[in-house]
């Protein structure tokens, strides 16, 4: 195939999104004068028609109708670029325009570095930047809602809880009330200091310590817990 007669046309002036020539693929481009996609052979754009192929077969070729041969046709290509070079620009070309997507009054760029080394930038659209837009002074509002604290010590600042009863006396008084009551069914007149089982006479230090050790109320008596493991599960109760 015989060139066109133009002068060559160097890689370095065609826009990096209208070639590739990436490896291991078909150096492509769009020519120049019909603005389609057209295979690069012999460092020369392909024998192409003006337009589309119309199927006509080879037989009508000599036929007046016939559409011509488009003059980008063997157009001669100076790679005066390496591939790697052009990458470099096809990356930095599509990397302003997704930055002018997202900020259309921006022209600043930011250099994306090659494919496999970092992720891709995320694109934003218009619509969700819109939607956050109508939402962003609730939300504001919201926030400064959440720092408004009541009145009075929070949880964290205010006093704990007491370890130890303030009147140890009643303290006393009220676990032997108790223990009389669960050991014979009624308030205690007297004054017992421990809890006692009702079967063998075991006591305990205080009511709670009872309950702790498994001990069991049986028929509304106070029994330890060996002695109110004696009677079925469903007669035992706790305190």
């Amino acid at each position: 195939m015989r060139h066109n007669g133009r002068a060559p046309l160097q890689a370095s002036t065609v826009r990096p999104d209208l070639m590739n020539l990436r490896d291991g693929e078909t150096r492509t481009i769009v020519c120049p004068d019909c603005s389609t996609w057209r295979p690069i052979q012999d460092r020369m754009v392909i024998a192409h028609r003006a337009e589309p192929h119309s199927g006509q077969s080879q037989h009508r070729r000599s036929e007046p109708d016939r559409r011509p041969r488009c003059a980008g046709s063997g157009q001669r290509i100076w790679f005066d670029i390496t591939p790697d070079q052009w990458l470099a620009r096809y990356e930095k070309l599509t990397n302003r325009r997704q930055n002018e997507a997202m900020n259309p009054g921006s022209r600043h760029t930011t250099r994306v570095k090659r494919l496999g080394s970092s992720p891709a930038p995320i694109v934003v659209p218009r619509r969700r930047k819109a939607e956050w837009a109508a939402v962003s002074e609730a939300v504001s509002v919201t926030d400064a809602a959440r720092k408004n604290v009541p009145g009075g010590d929070r949880p964290r600042d205010g006093s704990g809880l007491p370890l130890a009863p303030q009147d140890v006396t009643a303290h006393d008084r009220r676990q032997a009330e108790l223990g009389r009551h669960a050991r014979n069914g009624r308030l205690a007149k007297g004054d017992p200091v421990q809890p006692e089982c009702a079967n063998c006479g075991t006591t305990e230090l205080n009511f709670v310590r009872a309950a702790a050790a498994g001990w069991r109320q049986v028929l509304r008596r106070t029994h330890c817990g060996r002695c109110a493991g004696r009677f079925p599960a469903w007669m035992r109760t706790q305190f």
